[in-house]
């Protein structure tokens, strides 16, 4: 019966509630005039093995250590006399291997956000030293023009005289 999966355990609960709350209301030996209360509370379940369903790392505040286990909240009404869960639930954390996870994923978003902003600038700074250096290079092929014109002339010039005909000179 406790492999059960289909066991409706908080529908069963209730039940015997019902009927421990009717027991203590009927019986007069056994009704308290003490202060009644709704208690919470939630208490380590410790486990041992690798391979335990939804099982994790707990932190116990007592000891202020991590287990591997179950936390069970269980909610509860005291008469005075006896204790009597009314609803309970487990839980499980995050423990510290999914913590120290979160943290380097926020630690890795937190650097590549940086060398992002680092890559714009540089972009930027790439986009106006290319701008300068485009001006530069239009002045030198202007200058280059200038200076291949006046050399073509001045080689031309030279060849112009080294192909005429001479006049030869007569005695």
């Amino acid at each position: 019966m406790e492999h059960n999966e289909f066991i409706d355990w908080r529908r069963f609960l209730k039940i015997h509630t019902k009927r421990f709350i009717y027991l203590i209301n009927n019986n007069i030996n056994l009704k308290s005039q003490e202060i009644t209360a709704l208690i919470f509370n939630d208490t380590l379940i410790e486990k041992t093995g690798k391979k335990i369903e939804k099982a994790s790392r707990v932190n116990n505040h007592v000891s202020n250590r991590f287990i591997l286990g179950y936390k069970l909240l269980v909610c509860g009404f005291w008469d005075g006399a006896s204790f009597i869960p009314i609803d309970f639930s487990l839980h499980s954390e995050k423990g510290r291997k999914q913590e120290k996870l979160i943290w380097a994923y926020h630690k890795d978003a937190n650097n590549v956000e940086k060398q992002r902003k680092e890559i714009e600038a540089f972009g930027k700074t790439i986009s106006k030293n290319t701008g300068e250096l485009a001006g530069r290079l239009k002045k030198y092929q202007v200058k280059s023009n200038k200076i291949n014109i006046l050399s073509y002339e001045g080689l031309a010039g030279k060849i112009e005289s080294t192909t005429a005909p001479q006049k030869s000179k007569i005695f």
